[in-house]
């Protein structure tokens, strides 16, 4: 029988977490779904899972694809977590320095097993890929299309096993996997954790999640999957259509751009004037403003020359004039309270009339789900992401919806707040 490589020390002595493991590296089941509540501990499994597929005696030359949505996540998270988790003697040459290659990816072992760090920003990179297992970080993050068109055809040369591991994000392909999983699929195997069934302690939990809306910490602490948990915008996925595609010629597209603060993203969307579809959207961070310049002229370029409409305030106001004066036709939103709810009205109006469309972008839908409107002790309401999440792909979408051409004065939206449903006013506004 397969022996874990994995310690009880190492494993914290968690019994949750050593189930997946033995679920995963002992019993082999080949599809494992794993929801799981923030702090409970995904990445450390995922990591030790993964070691113990390409690891342990008689087993070498595995390949197990790693992949995450974004690449920070594999930067940041996945990888500090393989350094801390593999002994010199496994690695290749007897060094992490040796062993891991930053630029292809690739953490290569002693036994001639690799670990291969994908990110599914650009999932078809993996399509030419033959692996012996499958890490799906933070799955519910995913695109479809990363899954089912580009990472699935990786497992089944090798007929090689998969562990889905996440916190819910809507309804999505995660909710999908789940919901085969727990209905008794042939070699399915289900998992449900909260935040407090890992081993960060409760009183950290009990703090963070706090200082949450009840239908964030019901997803982010209890796992639970919800749809449209902020509030503000209903029937999201209603607005769910099409693929991403090239500029066509003789279109007009319109382009919303949010420039980021220090830790945020920097995101354009571009929308077809004549469909009202959205047709692509970047998102990235850690650049210089220049760079971010070049990015969004870029991009206005490949779109016949693309209207942007920009938030100009704070880091946007330099990258507005820059962008101007190299002749990008842009213009300047500037954001104060009011502009900024007749502009959330706006696109809540079209998700609402099902009159704007754009493709399964998780990023975007997440974040659309869950933003919400607060209302402040002076009455004044704020519109957002919850405390530690982004809503940069929101505001960048509602941008470009508002040059689309409103052609309105909003003056009796009224958002809804926490948990409370309301209709928008009929014909309007």
């Amino acid at each position: 029988m397969t022996q874990l490589r994995v310690t009880d020390k190492t494993l914290n002595g968690n019994p949750n977490q050593k189930a997946i493991l033995k679920a995963c590296v002992i019993d082999r089941i080949l599809r494992v779904a794993v929801r799981a509540g923030r702090k409970f501990g995904k990445t450390f499994t995922a990591v030790r899972v993964a070691i113990g597929w390409a690891t342990g005696k008689g087993v070498f030359d595995k390949v197990i694809l790693v992949a995450a949505p974004e690449y920070k996540y594999l930067s940041d998270q996945m990888v500090p977590e393989f350094y801390r988790a593999l002994v010199p003697e496994e690695l290749k040459g007897g060094s992490w320095g040796t062993a891991y290659n930053k630029t292809g990816g690739i953490i290569e072992l002693a036994n001639g097993s690799k670990f291969l760090l994908r990110s599914m920003d650009n999932p078809d990179a993996v399509r030419p890929l033959s692996v012996d297992g499958l890490i799906a970080e933070e799955f519910g993050l995913w695109s479809r299309y990363a899954w089912e068109e580009c990472v699935r055809a990786t497992l089944i040369m090798k007929q090689a096993p998969a562990l889905f591991i996440f916190t819910p994000k809507g309804m999505n392909q995660a909710y999908e996997l789940w919901q085969r999983a727990v209905g008794g699929a042939k070699d399915h195997a289900a998992f449900h954790f909260t935040s407090y069934d890992g081993p960060a302690p409760k009183a950290a939990i009990d703090a963070e999640a706090a200082t949450m809306p009840e239908g964030v910490r019901r997803q982010e602490i209890y796992a639970e999957f919800l749809e449209d948990l902020g509030g503000v915008f209903q029937g999201v996925m209603d607005c769910v259509a099409g693929d991403k595609e090239s500029a066509l010629l003789n279109e007009i597209y319109v382009i919303g751009a949010d420039v980021g603060e220090v830790h945020d993203f920097n995101v354009a969307t571009v929308v077809r004037r004549s469909t009202k579809a959205v047709v692509e959207q970047v998102r990235f961070t850690g650049v210089e403003p220049e760079m971010v310049v070049d990015r969004f002229k870029a991009l206005s370029d490949q779109y016949n020359g693309a209207v942007v409409l920009i938030d100009n305030t704070g880091l946007g106001w330099a990258v507005w004039g820059r962008l101007k004066t190299l002749g990008v036709p842009v213009k300047p939103y500037r954001f104060t309270a009011e502009s900024k709810r007749q502009l959330i009205a706006n696109l809540v109006m079209m998700i609402s009339q099902r009159s704007i469309r754009y493709p399964d972008i998780p990023e975007l839908i997440n974040e659309l789900q869950i933003y919400e409107a607060k209302q402040l002790p002076s009455g004044t309401v704020q519109y957002g992401a919850p405390s530690g999440y982004h809503d940069d792909c929101v505001t960048a979408l509602a941008l470009a919806c508002w040059e689309l051409g409103h052609g309105i004065q909003i003056t009796d939206f009224r958002p809804v707040m926490g948990r409370e449903r309301s209709q928008l006013p009929a014909g309007p506004f």
